[in-house]
């Protein structure tokens, strides 16, 4: 039995590296506002099989403790997500081209000749050419990430760096925006394979 399905916005560079088989994990922030008090968190799967977490201020849950309860909203191990990736549709609606595929000096020239770029957010499930299966989903601090799950990121060794962390570290901030790694949010982490 087929678990579900749900789509996940890739950045370029994700698209690339999953191409190109050095990625087999993502993170992505939590949405919930848990306080900062709140730092133990321990596996949660409810009744259908789901993913998620509870955070605790303390490691041994207490009756009246604060915690959070969060889901994953990706899915659980089974499940699959479809990718939603940066494109353009031409030819009367029959071609698809992706921008990750192209050089972004290209890609900017192509884009404006068809009419611009269609954000990941607008790709419709008949245009996405990635299927992921689920294999493993977890929470955790984000800056608790190691040199291997780095590597699963699909982050490539650059010569003059003695880890990956750091080239996580400023990728994440290029995206999230600064301070974005010191705030060292719940983030989840799933695996999966293509």
């Amino acid at each position: 039995m087929m678990g579900r399905e749900a789509p996940w916005l890739a950045k370029p560079h994700e698209v690339r590296a999953i191409l190109d088989g050095r990625q087999s994990q993502f993170r992505r922030k939590v949405k919930h506002d848990i306080p900062p008090h709140l730092t133990h968190v321990r596996r949660l799967t409810n009744t259908n099989g789901d993913e998620g977490a509870v955070i605790t201020e303390h490691p041994d849950m207490r009756a009246g403790q604060l915690a959070a309860s969060v889901w994953c909203p990706y899915g659980k191990p089974g499940d699959r997500i479809w990718v939603r990736e940066t494109h353009l549709i031409r030819g009367a609606g029959t071609v698809v081209d992706y921008r990750a595929d192209m050089d972004p000096i290209d890609a900017a020239g192509h884009g404006a000749f068809y009419g611009g770029w269609k954000p990941s957010l607008f790709m419709r499930r008949e245009h996405s050419r990635i299927t992921l299966e689920v294999v493993s989903v977890r929470v955790e601090r984000l800056q608790d990430i190691s040199e291997d799950d780095v590597k699963a990121e699909g982050i490539e060794w650059v010569i003059g760096y003695h880890s990956r962390i750091p080239l996580f570290e400023q990728l994440w901030e290029r995206i999230n925006g600064p301070g974005s790694w010191e705030a060292n949010p719940w983030v989840w982490v799933v695996g999966f394979k293509v």
